[in-house]
């Protein structure tokens, strides 16, 4: 299995976790759960209000990882079908 291959997977796992309704409620509740947090945090607690801030935005990162892994996968199939396209210019693209 080549580096292209393995991104097309990648990417299609990746299009299965974001369209599971499951994982898209586990993200809304934590960051649900995060924003609690924060808003019963004291003003004079900055520490904690500041690892909070870093949890929002690791979150946010998983989430933009899940899309660069499918936009990776989109990109790495056009490579593949269009390799194939050149090794066999009559053979018709899906």
């Amino acid at each position: 299995m080549d580096k292209h291959e393995l991104a097309v997977i990648r990417g299609e796992q990746a299009q299965a976790l974001r369209a599971n309704p499951i994982f898209d409620k586990a993200l809304a509740d934590t960051r649900q759960a995060i924003l609690e947090s924060w808003a019963e945090l004291r003003v004079s607690d900055t520490e904690e209000a500041r690892d909070l801030h870093r949890m929002l935005k690791c979150l946010e990162r998983v989430k933009r990882c899940i899309n660069i892994h499918i936009d990776t996968g989109k990109i790495a199939q056009a490579e593949i079908d269009g390799r194939a396209n050149r090794l066999n210019p009559f053979r018709r693209a899906k």
